[in-house]
């Protein structure tokens, strides 16, 4: 079957040719509602002796047929025809009687698709696309369907373009909502009228709506309009915007009307102008606040008021935010910049487009824009997406910025004049007096004029107080009754902060106060270093955590910006307060703006530092709340929390994106990160295709198919392909498809392995469901191989045995009685008991707790007494719990199981009196009795706040935390899940556990060395997570001041292959670098230990067969031996030197950079001449490294290249080091401040770290202050 997304069915369209007693013929369209009935336009039959159908016109499937009318009702008409072909029956949908907008769709065959071929003419098939606001034609009862593209007018002016549409479906959110009626030439050729079938209710026809397959009540019939998925963004701006929008809006009931008449209409843009004091931002407020039903509004409303709120980037980062959570796309804290804009745009437009919304971007105050390029105006799309309309509001001067494209939409788009609100302007003509009089009026008036006027706004009544020394309650009388007209409020998170009410009142107050702002600047920067010294307390004001940066931002102040960028405490309060790092990340971002063309790198570096911690802290975020936040709702956040997901989790997710009825959402997540895990997301997404939506089957199984082909060639998930199979019986050639990749899979299966049998048993079921005879061979075959595994491999296959055998009962029918299958379990799973707790048992278990609870509960006992038993025994740890997910798995499946079978006593008891036990299997017989158990709401309330108490006390208390929200989120206690949620993610955030500082510290501990902060130095290393070869580096810097150090250092590597640590476990391997450097620290203390681990490291290097890493072993022995002992090896070497120009380019660059110490001219001549054909000539670090000794303008030249390419961003921190040289042969002086663009660029990069050992030639406080701040946050305590 062939539909469309939203739900037509191309193969359902039907011409209806009407032949009347006298007059000439009439042609209409028609929908097949079931095999036998056709719904159309009751005037196209109206008086007809004789009606026929067509159907597939000029196809193979073709056909026509007779009909009659069996029944009307208004303009609708169903009727009769005589096909026996069995049709799956329509959906209807409800329209309801609300503000709302309807995206919408039909099939019909008009006029304007007449045709003529050889064959003679026709009308081909017209795809309507168009929207509906809902409200209009309310009294004739027909929708109002606004047409994205109407054809021109018909050549006979008698005649309408649309003559023959009547009767073609229209479709709504994959529902059918109305019958094409009529096309009225008064309203031209872009609207047509449609017959609603919700008409059909109250006074319809019973017998027609029965015939039509429609519910007894109209309330049965789903509303069309889809539900606005939940997010904490989205609603926390709707309530800022709801703060701006008057309370009532006056006289401009017209101008709403047209706003929603423009959502429905073609029009991409439209362009409200007006002077000051009109109303602009009350309308576009009003209209943002409350849109009608089925618009998605986005909004921005520009204004120097606040500060950080009048330009492009304040209006790129606030519609990123809201676009992502409508397009429920993952956002990284920091992500950012017109590209992402655009494609968010498109995206959020396509989503709404599927759950049949509109989405209107609304940008109010174009002229009130003060950034610099890019404007505002310039970030608005230029191509805007089909289903996207674009509202914006400003004055009539000035006009569109120069950067503005001669062919962007606003260069030639409707533009509106909005007269002016009587009352809007008599408020101005208030305001501005007031405003004047305050000034004027004395100091109480003045003063807190002054502060909102130099603070950008956001201060609240409260900030106004503490900053005037005045009493509460004396500043709030003020602002209620002396400022009420020349201020305004707005709801910022839960504060309302104040404004003011106008943009001409805010230039008004700069201007007359004008240099005696200064002092209101410093009063501010003083109460914000007030609470900078007390570490930033709980009661910090809001406007210090976010709009005080963005003042320092606007006024270009980076000292004072960097500054509070730079404070840790500052940002540890911020995610308290607003619960994510956002606003951190942003200022940050708008420091390293301003510090971007100072000289200092010390802060840029220690930014850069700062925003690693913020961003690393994201990913500890504990993976099962993007299901928790999916299933409550709040899609956008959990999208953002599956960028890190993988595996089990993933498919948790995604399960729960099923569940909640956001299929492409699912099958997005899942696509990204093809795994064997996610099959059962495909099963569960081929499921829902079977019975709702059979178009997406074909899609899916290919997905399906590519998800396999990540599967790894073992066959215990095979069982996943056994379920792929059962869901997609009904469709045999897609379950073929999905056999033959089974069935490559399990010939990769070695036959000699006794498991084989056991892998192959499930697939070798599904794949003959009637096979009677061959099931029991396969049982039989897979019960010898259990027999013969060890017993520690049983308890892992006794699940795979038990779902074969319950699988195996089902197809071989009767002749294999309850009892024999019973007895088959019972002897699996006793011969299973020995062995680790594993999750196949538990499994097993699971799926026999569906057919024989009674047996699943015995044997769930026994196998929880295993379990206590095995923990009596060998105690299971944290590691094993946090490394071991097969014991994690068995331990919930079991727990699940007892609860499901009744004998939740157990479980109860597990977790009151089995204190010894780990907290972690016990919370999960919490989360098993909430999710299964017989407590009332209240009982698993109490549950939960237990287990949350103990979950605080532990270290992994986030993750404990986020098991209950789980739990909690699929009971009737939403605001208990949300909470603990929540409090698991912050916990999260403000206690990482995975050590981020790794990387940080190799590098850290490099750069210190080339400082000669050797104890320093020393003391990285110590803290571990270090690479071992370190050691080698770190005897060499000590070998002319501390031979004792170098001696330690180097103790047993003259004998071992790998470095040992202390307690003597092996490490890495001891590589030729380590060799040669450990020799040249030697040198002086122990000439002839230094010799032979020379010697060691050419004949290892001799000796490898690969010849780039025969001489990479080589050029490293040069690289790093004593001058003297690099000579011998390169004389001994000699003869194979002799043809080294000949070299690739990349091997001969390698080597000159080794010679470059002992011979710089040789080193220049292997460099060779520059040749074109080998793009790697431009890419060589080593190349540059050579020429910034003999050739240093050759050497810029090449670095200006690398620097220009953005594909070898990663190579900037080494090209920095080349352009700096080694203290044995530096790099010309003139380059060090090309070598330090470069060490920014490295900053910049995702490997920032690597930037630090050239920073200690270019900015030795830099790295000083990097180890100064891991020291702080406790990155160098021993590991």
């Amino acid at each position: 079957m062939t539909r469309s997304a939203e739900g037509l069915d191309v193969t359902r369209a039907v011409e209806v040719i009407a032949e009347p007693a006298e007059g000439p013929g009439r042609r209409g369209s028609g929908y097949r509602v079931t095999g036998g009935t056709v719904l159309t336009a009751a005037h196209v039959v109206a008086a007809a002796s004789a009606v026929r159908v067509r159907c597939n016109a000029d196809t193979a499937e073709e056909w026509t047929r007779d009909a009659h009318v069996i029944g009307t009702d208004g303009d609708l008409a169903l009727l009769a025809v005589d096909r026996s072909d069995e049709l799956a029956p329509v959906r209807y949908g409800r329209v309801p009687e609300r503000d709302a907008v309807i995206a919408c769709t039909g099939l019909g065959f008009p006029r304007f698709k007449l045709r003529d071929d050889a064959s003679g003419s026709y009308r081909d098939l017209c795809h309507l696309l168009g929207s509906a606001p809902v409200l209009s034609n309310r009294r004739s009862g027909t929708l109002e369907i606004t047409v994205a593209s109407p054809p021109e007018p018909d050549p006979d002016p008698a005649r309408s373009a649309w003559e023959g549409m009547s009767g073609a479906p229209v479709f709504a959110a994959g529902r059918l909502i109305a019958v094409v009626t009529a096309n009225h030439a008064l309203e031209g050729a872009g609207r047509l009228a449609a017959h609603r079938i919700d008409t059909l209710y109250g006074d319809g026809d019973a017998t027609l709506r029965a015939a039509l397959g429609l519910p007894a009540r109209a309330e049965d019939l789903p509303d069309v309009l889809p539900p606005v998925p939940r997010s904490l963004v989205l609603e926390a701006h709707q309530a800022e915007v709801a703060s701006i929008a008057p309370l009532h809006m006056v006289g401009r009931d017209a101008e709403l009307a047209e706003l929603t008449e423009f959502c429905s209409g073609p029009d991409p843009y439209l362009w409200w102008q007006a002077g000051p004091w009109a109303g602009k931002t009350a309308l576009a407020s009003s209209f943002a606040a409350a849109p009608p039903d089925g618009v998605r509004v986005v909004s921005f409303f520009v204004t120097a008021r606040l500060a950080g709120q009048a330009d492009a980037t304040a209006l790129s980062a606030s519609l990123i935010r809201q676009l992502a959570e409508i397009a429920e796309r993952p956002l990284s804290p920091g992500a950012g910049g017109p590209g992402l804009l655009t494609l968010l745009l498109t995206e959020a437009a396509e989503r709404c487009a599927r759950r049949g919304e509109r989405l209107v971007l609304v940008v109010d105050g174009l002229d009130e824009d003060q950034g610099a390029r890019p404007s505002v105006a310039a970030l608005l799309p230029r191509r805007p997406p089909d289903n996207l309309r674009v509202l914006v509001t400003s004055r009539h001067h000035p006009g569109l910025p120069d950067d503005v494209p001669g062919d962007h939409p606003l260069r030639t788009c409707r533009i509106r004049h909005l007269e002016p609100s009587a009352y809007a302007q008599d408020l101005g003509f208030r305001a501005r007096a007031e405003l004047q009089d305050l000034i004027r009026s004395g100091p109480d008036g003045y003063e807190v004029v002054a502060l909102i006027t130099a603070s950008g706004g956001g201060l609240t009544p409260a900030d106004l107080a503490v900053l005037t020394r005045r009493r509460h309650h004396e500043v709030a009388w003020h602002i209620d009754s002396v400022f009420g007209r020349a201020f305004t409020s707005r709801t910022t998170g839960d504060e309302q902060v104040l404004l003011f009410a106008h943009e001409t009142l805010r230039a008004t107050a700069e201007q007359l106060l004008g240099p005696e702002l200064t002092e209101c600047h410093d009063r501010l920067h003083d109460w914000a270093r007030q609470y900078r010294d007390r570490g930033w307390p709980d009661d910090t004001p809001r406007y210090l955590l976010e709009p005080y940066a963005r003042l320092l931002a606007a006024r270009e102040d980076t000292d004072r910006l960097a500054e509070l960028a730079l404070d840790r405490r500052r940002h540890e309060r911020m995610l308290a307060r607003f619960g994510t790092d956002r606003a951190a990340l942003a200022e940050i971002a708008a420091a390293a703006e301003l510090l971007a063309d100072v000289e200092d790198l010390t802060r840029p570096t220690l930014l850069v530092l700062e925003r690693r911690r913020l961003d690393e802290r994201s990913y500890e975020v504990p993976r099962e709340l993007a299901a928790v936040w999916a299933r409550l709702g709040y899609f956008g956040h959990a999208a953002e929390l599956s960028e890190f997901l993988y595996e089990d989790p993933l498919a948790d997710y995604a399960l729960a994106l099923v569940e909640a009825g956001q299929y492409e959402d699912a099958a997005e997540a899942v696509r990204r990160r093809p795994d064997y895990e996610l099959l059962v997301v495909w099963a569960a997404l081929l499921r829902r295709a079977v019975t709702e939506d059979p178009d997406q089957v074909a899609a899916w199984t290919a997905d399906a198919l590519a998800t396999m082909e990540a599967m790894p060639s073992f066959g215990l998930t095979l069982d996943l392909f056994a379920d792929l199979l059962d869901v997609l019986s009904p469709y045999p050639a897609h379950s073929a498809m999905i056999l033959e990749k089974a069935r490559a899979l399990t010939e990769d299966l070695e036959p000699a392995w006794s498991e084989s049998a056991l892998d192959r048993l499930l697939f070798t079921l599904a794949a003959a469901p009637d096979d009677a005879d061959r099931a029991l061979r396969a049982v039989e075959e897979a019960r010898r191989a259990f027999d013969a595994l060890a017993e520690s491999r049983r308890a892992h296959y006794s699940g795979v045995l038990v779902c074969g055998l319950l699988r195996a009962a089902v197809v071989v029918g009767p002749t294999w009685t309850a009892e024999q299958v019973g007895a088959e379990i019972d002897a699996v799973m006793e011969g299973s008991r020995s062995g680790r707790p594993t999750y196949w048992r538990p499994r097993g278990l699971s799926v026999l707790a569906e057919t024989d609870p009674s047996r699943a509960a015995r044997w769930a006992r026994e196998c929880l007494a295993d379990f206590l038993a095995r923990e009596a025994e060998e105690p299971t740890t944290v590691d094993d719990w946090e490394y071991d997910p097969d014991l994690i798995h068995g331990w919930r499946q079991l727990l699940d199981v007892l609860v499901r079978t009744g004998r939740h006593e157990d479980v109860r008891e597990l977790l009151l009196r089995h204190r010894g036990l780990l907290l972690q299997p016990r919370l999960e017989a919490c989360c098993a009795l909430v999710r299964h158990g017989p407590e009332d709401d209240g009982e698993k309330r109490l549950l939960l706040l237990r287990g949350a108490g103990e979950a605080r006390r532990s270290e992994y208390g986030p993750h404990l935390l986020a098991r209950l929200a789980a739990a909690a989120s699929v009971t009737a206690d939403r605001a208990l899940a949300v909470e603990l949620a929540t409090e698991a993610e912050q916990a999260a955030r403000e206690h990482p556990s995975y050590d981020t500082w790794q990387v940080t510290r190799t590098d850290l501990a490099r750069a210190l060395m080339r400082l000669g902060r050797l104890d320093e130095a020393e003391e990285v290393y110590r803290a571990g997570g270090v690479p071992a070869s370190l050691r080698a580096d770190l005897a060499l810097a000590h070998s002319r001041t501390s031979p004792g150090a170098t001696l330690r250092l180097l103790d047993g590597i003259d004998d071992r292959a790998r470095w040992q640590d202390t307690d003597g476990r092996s490490l890495e391997k001891i590589t030729n670098a380590d060799l040669a450097k450990a020799s040249a620290a030697l040198e002086d203390l122990h000439p002839d230990r230094a010799a032979a681990l020379l010697e060691r490291a050419v004949t290892r290097a001799q000796g490898r067969a690969n010849a780039d890493k025969r001489w990479q072993g080589l050029i490293d022995v040069v690289a790093f031996a004593a001058p003297k002992r690099a000579e011998r090896v390169l004389a001994d070497l000699a003869e194979e030197l002799r043809t080294a120009e000949d070299w690739p380019p990349m091997r001969r660059y390698g080597l000159a950079r080794a010679l470059l110490p002992l011979d710089p001219g040789r080193a220049a001549r292997l460099l060779g001449r520059v040749s074109h054909a080998h793009r790697e000539e431009f890419r060589s670090v080593d190349r540059v490294a050579v020429l910034a000794v003999t050739e240093p303008a050759l050497a810029a030249e090449a670095a200006e290249r690398m620097l220009e390419d953005d594909s070898i961003s990663w190579l900037m921190d080494e090209l920095a080091e080349a352009l700096l040289g080694d203290p044995r042969c530096p790099g010309d002086p003139a380059l060090r401040p090309l070598a330090r663009r470069c060490a920014r660029a490295a900053l910049a990069g995702t490997h920032w770290a690597e930037a630090l050992p050239p920073l200690a030639e270019l900015e030795p406080e830099a790295v000083l202050a990097v180890h100064e701040r891991l020291r702080e946050l406790g990155a160098l305590e021993p590991r």
